[in-house]
Parts: C-alpha cells; sequence; structure tokens
C-alpha cells in the first residue's frame, strides 16, 4: 500500500525550513520521496491550490504511485472561514488513508506573527482591528481579513479527523529535537541529530531592525490613516487648497 504523508501547516511554524533543509534528508533516508522532485504531483498541487483560492470544487485525486512526502502550508488556508472547505479539496486529492501531520504554536504567537508577516511585511497594511474580524464584521468576499471568531485549533483538528484516518498533531516548541520524524520515519540515531544540526543553522534570527521597521510602518500608516480622515473634512481640505498644499486638477 501507497505511504502518503502530508504536513499542511499551520504556517509561521518553520514550513520554509522543513522543505528546504529536512523533508529532503528524511527523503533520501527512507522509503520516501519528496514531492519537489516529483515535479507533476507539484504542478498538480499549484494547480488544484488555484482553483481552491477561486472557490472552484476540486474533483481529482493525485496520481501518486510511490510513498510520498507533501509539505504545503497552502492546503490548510491561512483564514479559518476556508478551512473546511480546504480540508474537502485535500480529502479528494491525497484520500482518507493519508497522513496529516499539523504543527502547532502558542496561539497568540501564531496570530501575532501571522498579522506582522501579511499585514505589514507583504503590502497588506492594515492595523490589527482590521485584520482580524469578528463574524458580524466579516465580509467572507474580502481575500485580505480574518475571521478570528473562527479561529480554534480544536476546530481545525476536528475537522481533519472527520476526514482523514490519521491525523497527528505536533507542538512547535518540541519540532526541534525532530523525534517525531525520527520515529515515523524510523530514521537512524545519526540521522536525527544531522536533521537537529540542519534545523538550528537554517533558522533564521529575530532581529531588532526588523521589529524596529515593522514598528515604523505601522505608525506611517496610522498617520497616512489619520490624514486621510482629516482630507475628507471640507475645512482641512479647503485650507490646503488655499496654501497650495494640494493642487486639484479638474
Amino acid at each position: 500500500m501507497i505511504k502518503k504523508f502530508l504536513h499542511i501547516g499551520i504556517g509561521r511554524c518553520s514550513n520554509i525550513t522543513l522543505i528546504n533543509n529536512i523533508y529532503p534528508i528524511i527523503a533520501e533516508n527512507c522509503n520516501y520521496k519528496f514531492y519537489t522532485s516529483e515535479k507533476l504531483i507539484q504542478n498538480h498541487i499549484d494547480k488544484n491550490y488555484e482553483k481552491m483560492k477561486l472557490g472552484i470544487n476540486i474533483n481529482d485525486c493525485l496520481d501518486i504511485r510511490e510513498n510520498l512526502i507533501v509539505s504545503d502550508e497552502r492546503l490548510v488556508g491561512w483564514n479559518p472561514f476556508n478551512w473546511e472547505k480546504y480540508a474537502d479539496s485535500n480529502l479528494k486529492m491525497f484520500g482518507r488513508d493519508t497522513t496529516i501531520l499539523i504543527v502547532l504554536r502558542n496561539p497568540i504567537d501564531y496570530l501575532n506573527s501571522l498579522y506582522k508577516n501579511q499585514c505589514l511585511l507583504h503590502g497588506n497594511l492594515m492595523t490589527a482591528d482590521e485584520y482580524f474580524l469578528l463574524n458580524q464584521d466579516y465580509n467572507k468576499n474580502s481575500k485580505h481579513t480574518f475571521n478570528l471568531e473562527l479561529f480554534s485549533y480544536k476546530k481545525l483538528i476536528k475537522i481533519y479527523e472527520d476526514r482523514f484516518r490519521n491525523v497527528i498533531i505536533q507542538d512547535y516548541k518540541d519540532l526541534k529535537k525532530m523525534k517525531f520524524f525520527k520515529d515515523h520515519f524510523d530514521l537512524s540515531d545519526d540521522i536525527q541529530k544531522k536533521l537537529i544540526i540542519e534545523y538550528e543553522n537554517s533558522k533564521p534570527n529575530k532581529s531588532y531592525d526588523t521589529v524596529y521597521i515593522n514598528n515604523i510602518t505601522l505608525i506611517l500608516y496610522y498617520f497616512l490613516k489619520t490624514f486621510s480622515h482629516l482630507f475628507e473634512l471640507k475645512i482641512i481640505r479647503r485650507i490646503f487648497l488655499k496654501y497650495k498644499v494640494i493642487s486639484i486638477q479638474k
């Protein structure tokens, strides 16, 4: 029987490090292939993900003929509003017998990291109050806001346990020990030590400069937002026009 191992996230849990530095070593030392070496499957996943984002149903399964490791945090969906829809798509793509790995971190740390990454680094500039919304304020057609009221690790786990026979939950802080990978893929002690070294050497260091830049970015956004509100006031607009702070061409 072909074994399928799918690591779906969640995001902000060293996924890039695992993809670039850990899973290739695991695949080299066990009876699995890593999906980045299977271009047809990787392309199929990419196409299906684009369909998932557009709300198009996935009706075809992947043509997996060998034991395979797949790691792609996009497949879980960063917004809890889409978790069930994405899980249904993953079920159709991979099948019920696929082993699912979900790595979870402290939820406050996760939400903070997600906000900084999406709103301060990648151009989706908004305050936390604008980004994290409850049901009453959430627009299901929004592509840039997060439904906080639907966010629940227990809910996420249940979604996958209802669809897949084997769902494994790992604590992010234990990931560095590499014990789970050693046990699951039956790796040697030497390979486990190698994975630990690779993981530690590959993790990016937190930078004071990055934190400082993030804070400056948010302060600038607050300033521009306040300025835009003031600009809507006619008296402010008249003053700006009078002293030629702005000019309007008709």
